[in-house]
């Protein structure tokens, strides 16, 4: 089976176009998100033929109670990524694919597409439309120019109120974003799946995909980011800010730094994702369309392999839950 290991598949990702190479798609990416839990394991399925290359990367997780694994994308997106739309070449890949899941017992897969990459056109299983994401075109002369009234006037906000933005080390982000990150989630209420060990901030500030920013006002800083980069992509990862630093606009400040960098550095897009939800006036959905009127699709998937197992098992949920199971991996606290 066409297994391989981070060290191979790092050399595979770089052998994708850079239009692909979407960083959340990176093996050290798919290593770092797995510090969340030690119970998952970082995949890497690659498949070459005639020229063409295979890559899907996902963490594969045992499912408690039962000898079946699951497969899922890290967080934010994944799903599988081909240099080829062939669909004898596709289909040659999902049947070696398929086979390698039903000797390991996987049971389902739950998968989020990029919307950038709309990868979706790669997948054998179903495919759902779940909301609309926000991108900015780093390619236009002015960016401000394409910036909302709102997002601009927040940008001169901070500005006017010596919000100080700086592009940090590792060593200077780790002493401040981590404690600031869950400050910033309890305050939110934010679910168990929105927090991070500070295994997972070592690792993935110790990579070479990532661009750490921080605002400060005076000596007190008040908002802090993570961006993903690739090749031509960049990704809006994980923001937090103080109370102040919202009141300071520094988010948009956040942002427009790291359009400007994207920018100087010739990226081409900076996907900012898409609200807390599908509805359309979603406030953190406004916020983004604040900084580009350009939207792509997120789409999930999703594929059972063993639906009587599968089937089975959800009934038996339900009924000791008695509600009916919504998510694919309905037996996991989030999915």
């Amino acid at each position: 089976m066409p297994l391989v290991d981070v060290s191979n598949a790092i050399t595979f990702f770089d052998e994708l176009p850079g239009r692909l190479q979407a960083p959340s798609f990176h093996p050290d990416y798919v290593m770092s998100d797995a510090k969340r839990s030690k119970s998952i394991k970082p995949t890497f399925f690659v498949r070459q033929s005639g020229g063409e290359l295979f890559y899907h990367a996902f963490h594969a997780e045992s499912i408690p109670g039962t000898d079946l694994i699951d497969v899922q994308s890290p967080y934010g997106y994944g799903g599988p990524i081909a240099t080829t739309a062939d669909e004898r070449f596709l289909a040659d890949a999902w049947a070696e694919y398929d086979q390698w899941c039903q000797e390991n017992r996987v049971l389902a897969e739950f998968l989020r597409f990029h919307p950038c990459l709309k990868n979706w056109r790669y997948f054998s299983g179903d495919v759902i439309h779940d909301r609309k994401t926000v991108w900015i075109d780093l390619t236009r002369a002015d960016l401000m120019s394409g910036y909302a009234a709102r997002s601009r006037t927040s940008i001169r906000k901070a500005v006017a109120n010596s919000v100080d933005f700086e592009w940090v080390t590792p060593e200077s982000f780790l002493g401040i974003f981590p404690g600031l990150y869950e400050s910033a989630m309890k305050t939110l209420g934010a679910a168990e799946s929105y927090y991070f060990p500070r295994s997972y901030f070592e690792s993935i500030v110790a990579s070479n995909i990532v661009w750490m920013g921080l605002c400060r006002k005076d000596s007190e800083t008040v908002s802090g980011a993570i961006f993903l980069v690739g090749e031509d992509l960049i990704e809006y990862h994980l923001s937090a800010s103080s109370a102040l630093g919202k009141a300071l606009a520094s988010t948009n400040l956040l942002i427009h730094r790291a359009a400007e960098r994207g920018q100087d550095e010739g990226k081409t897009i900076f996907h900012l994702g898409g609200g807390t939800d599908s509805s359309e006036e979603n406030r953190l959905l406004f916020f983004k369309r604040g900084f580009s009127g350009q939207t792509a699709e997120f789409k999930i998937g999703r594929k059972v392999h063993h639906p009587a197992i599968y089937d089975n098992l959800r009934r038996n949920w339900e009924s000791e839950v008695g509600t009916s199971a919504k998510r694919v991996l309905f037996y996991r606290t989030s999915s």
